[in-house]
Order: structure tokens, then C-alpha cells, then sequence
């Protein structure tokens, strides 16, 4: 069946790291859950839960002063009070199933030994969803050598476009499947964004 997952975004930095998310729905159906969990970490490998909250709220702020100094990654479980049990022999032979996890989303904070660097700034994506390409830009008047990268909502990275100078880039679907991405640009600044594949 059509799943749309839990999708975390960062929202800016207000008193907190403010982060909100987008409901899970199977088939047009919002998926119900007791409660949703937080989870953070300074690895995005290694997050741990640090808060849970009412499953009638999509919004949580980390009021942690550390988590306005330090890079942290977050992840969104909401708990299902019945657990699913899979039917069919395209899922592993485990189970039951009662968290669905959301993407990982960082506070956008760059550090290095301890010394705070700038927050990223947004790419324009345009057109965004997008079904066969999409333009990515940024700001680049010093045409400086910049490199992309694509991740899905699992983290895993899914495409890399190297040695940018240009202050924009077409990105053509290609294998890339329908559904939700992070994209970033690393170079003398950084650039994040989201964008959809249709």
C-alpha cells in the first residue's frame, strides 16, 4: 500500500531548536499513534531518546542550551499502540512493528573541536515537487568549487555532484525514486534544502 512516512524538518531557531513533522498516512488514512518519541544525537548513527510527547502535537523545541551550540541530529518515532505484524515475504521474518521512524534533520550547526561554525543557508529548488529535473540554487559570485549531496529519508546518500562552480544545478531524476530528499551543498558556505521527487 502507498505509505507517506513521518517527515522531520527543522524549523528554525527560536528560544530552542524548533522541529516540526508531517503526519503518517497509509492509503489517505493518517496513522494514529499513543505518543511520539524524540531522539537525538551528536552521530547521526547513534541517537538517543531524550523526550516524548502528547501524538495530538507535530512540533517539539529542544530547549537544551547545548543544542543551540552543537551540531545534533533529531528522529521522530510515533509508538503504535497495536504493533504491526508483517504478512508478506518482501519484509524480513521479524516483528511486530510498533515505532515508525522518521527521517534524521540536524539543527544545522557546523562544529569543529568545539568551535561554532555558520548555520547553513537555503538552496531554491525549483520546481519543487519536480518529476524528470530540478534546478538547485545557491549563491556562488566567487565561483568557488562546491559539492552536492542527495540523501533520502534513511540518511543514505543517493547522489553526489562534484566540482560546482556555477551558482546553480540541474539535477535530473534519473534513478531516483518518488518521495522526499535533504540535499546539501558543502563548500565555502553550506546550502540545505528539501525537495520532492514525483
Amino acid at each position: 500500500p502507498y505509505h507517506r512516512p513521518l517527515f522531520l524538518q527543522y524549523t528554525g531557531t527560536d528560544n530552542g531548536v524548533n522541529l516540526e513533522w508531517e503526519s503518517y498516512v497509509v492509503e489517505g488514512t493518517e496513522m494514529e499513534f499513543l505518543i511520539y518519541e524524540i531522539y537525538r544525537g551528536s552521530d547521526s548513527t547513534v541517537l538517543t531518546k531524550i523526550d516524548e510527547i502528547s501524538a495530538d502535537l507535530r512540533v517539539y523545541k529542544d530547549i537544551d542550551n547545548n543544542a543551540l551550540k552543537y551540531r545534533y541530529f533529531y528522529r521522530v518515532a510515533g509508538v503504535k499502540a497495536n504493533p504491526c505484524y508483517p504478512t508478506g515475504s518482501s519484509k524480513a521474518e521479524s516483528g511486530p512493528y510498533s515505532h515508525s521512524m522518521s527521517n534524521i534533520e540536524d539543527n544545522r550547526l557546523q562544529v569543529i573541536e568545539g568551535i561554532n561554525l555558520q548555520s547553513a543557508e537555503n538552496l531554491m529548488i525549483f520546481p519543487n515537487p519536480f518529476n524528470d529535473y530540478t534546478t538547485i540554487r545557491f549563491t556562488n559570485p566567487a565561483h568557488s568549487e562546491y559539492k552536492l549531496v542527495v540523501r533520502d529519508l534513511t540518511g543514505k546518500v543517493v547522489m553526489i555532484v562534484s566540482e560546482i562552480s556555477e551558482e546553480e544545478v540541474i539535477i535530473e531524476r534519473n534513478s531516483l525514486k518518488a518521495g522526499y530528499y535533504s540535499v546539501e551543498v558543502v563548500g565555502e558556505k553550506i546550502f540545505r534544502g528539501k525537495m520532492i521527487v514525483e
